[in-house]
Formats: structure tokens, sequence, C-alpha cells
């Protein structure tokens, strides 16, 4: 009789502890439908493989004065140009030095657009070719900033100079914080980096005879 009791008594503590486990296992799966072991919950999280990597401003500016930084290949100088340069490389058909690159604002293929509609309702280019113009000025690689550094640093130097617009201090800023020089084919913009920036002349760009 006490051995019937006892194998009942213990028939329930197996079903009762069964039971808390079950219910255990329902709450937590509801509370973390992903996990199948408590015993992940302090595990630490598993290694990224194939990670990606954003590079912040700040860093691309320490390494800029590498010969042969990893991320930018071979490239040796870097160059900002403006929307004007940008029209005269493509309408030159120029080739550039494989060495450099080429850095400007954000702005620079909307500006450059914008000339040469200016051209064509001035009589100056056909539509024809103001398009044939726009696009290989797309084909053509630049890295292209737009970053907060880049833009707080216009400012700055626009309220230093007490200009009424950013646009000229946008090429400034990102030619002071990642590129070498400016190049430009536009005298006035030039004159104002006189001082404030390196302008470096148009043959920089050009490849070696």
């Amino acid at each position: 009789m006490r051995g019937s009791h006892l194998a009942r008594a213990v028939d329930r503590g197996v079903r009762g502890r069964i039971g808390q486990d079950a219910e255990h296992s329902v709450c937590r799966s509801q509370d973390d439908p992903g996990r199948d072991d408590a015993r992940l919950v302090h595990a630490s999280p598993p290694a990224l493989s194939g990670r990606v990597t954003i590079l912040s401003a700040a860093r691309f500016r320490s390494s800029h004065r590498d010969p042969a930084p990893a991320t930018y290949g071979a490239v040796v100088s870097r160059y900002v140009i403006d929307a004007r340069t940008l029209l005269q490389l493509v309408d030159q058909h120029v080739l550039l030095n494989p060495d450099n690159g080429l850095v400007a604002p954000t702005r620079i293929r909307s500006e450059a657009l914008q000339l040469l509609l200016d051209e064509v309702n001035q009589g100056v280019r056909d539509e024809r070719d103001a398009l044939t113009a726009h696009t290989r000025m797309t084909e053509l690689t630049m890295r292209l900033l737009g970053d907060r550094m880049s833009r707080s640093t216009a400012w700055r130097i626009a309220r230093a100079q007490g200009w009424p617009t950013l646009r000229d201090a946008e090429y400034l800023a990102v030619t002071r914080l990642q590129a070498d020089a400016l190049v430009t084919v536009d005298p006035e913009l030039a004159a104002k980096a006189d001082g404030i920036v390196p302008v470096a002349p148009w043959e920089s760009l050009l490849a070696a005879d």
C-alpha cells in the first residue's frame, strides 16, 4: 500500500514539474520567440561575418594624406572641382590623371545641369548637346560629399567672409576637409579661395603626355 501511495506521489510530482517546465517554456517563447534555450539569455552576441564598415568624416580626414589608403586604392592627390570645371572636363574630353581623385559637394551635378539649361536657353548649346554633356558628367567618377562637418565648415567660411550664400563656401569647405587643393576654371571662385584653401592649376587634373 505504501508502495502504491509513493508511486502516485512521485508520478504527481513529475507531472507537476513537467507542467511547470512547459509553462515556463511557453512564457519564454512569448517573451522571446527567437530563443529556444534559456541559457542563451546571458550569452555574448555572436561575431558578425561580412561586417560593413562606414567611415566617419574624421577617419576619412585622418587618412587622406596617406599616399595609398586602402579605401581609395592608388590615389595620390585629391582635387575639388566646381560645376564649370566639370563641364569643361566633359566638353573637352580630357584624359584625367589616373592617380588623382575628384571630390565635390553633392550639389555639383545639379549645378552643372543648371548651367547647361542656361546655355540652351541662351542659344549657346542645342538640347541634344546639353543632354550628351549631362550624360558624360554623370559617368565621371567623383566622390560627392554633403556631410554635417562639410556643411558646418561651409557655414563658418561664409560667415567669416561675409558671403550671402553658401555656394562657394561649400566648395572651399570640401577642399579644406577632404582634398589637397581646389581646381577651378572660374576666376571668381579662384579669387575667393585665395588665402582660404590651396588652388591648383587646371593641368593638375590631366594625364601626363
